[in-house]
């Protein structure tokens, strides 16, 4: 219960705090433009919140593990969007970010945007990856051979890792 807890906070303070909280706070601050809601705002925020929702019941079904940094996955996750990407979380998450880009229209809500992704993948590449390379060596470095980090492969040509 207490994993499922800290799960749900997860979920609700880190994506609600970085990507919607400091780009409404950023506008609020600077004092820009209103925003405007259009179609390519809304479809980063479906798809990015489609892929997380997504990601996180691949992640604590089939991973046995949590969302947070602090609970990593007990089970190597080589099927459903991880087969395509190896961060689809961060993905997801970025894609929400960049809908706030476009519906605020804002340099600052950009230079936020890229700051945000250097940092997440500055974690990913020095802190996650490693010790992920260290829990489940082989097949995960085999994995990530054979998986992009960011930009998804397109479905056809995918590549089912071995299950080692």
């Amino acid at each position: 219960m207490a994993v499922l807890l800290a799960n749900l906070l997860w979920i609700l303070v880190f994506p609600l705090l970085s990507l919607c909280f400091v780009p409404w706070w950023l506008r609020s601050l600077l004092g820009f433009q209103s925003p405007q809601v259009t179609w390519l705002s809304v479809w980063f925020w479906v798809n990015g919140v489609g892929l997380m929702g997504f990601a996180s019941h691949w992640l604590l079904s089939e991973g046995a593990g949590g969302l947070g940094f602090w609970a990593a996955p007990q089970r190597c996750i080589l099927r459903g969007p991880y087969r395509f990407v190896r961060n689809p979380m961060a993905l997801g998450m970025a894609l929400v970010l960049l809908g706030f880009v476009e519906y605020y229209h804002s340099a600052w809500i950009c230079f936020y945007a890229i700051l945000w992704g250097f940092c997440v993948a500055t974690w990913i590449h020095w802190v996650e990856e490693p010790e992920l390379a260290r829990k489940f060596g082989p097949l995960y470095l085999d994995y990530c051979r054979k998986t992009p980090c960011w930009v998804p492969r397109p479905f056809f040509r995918a590549r089912k890792p071995q299950n080692g």
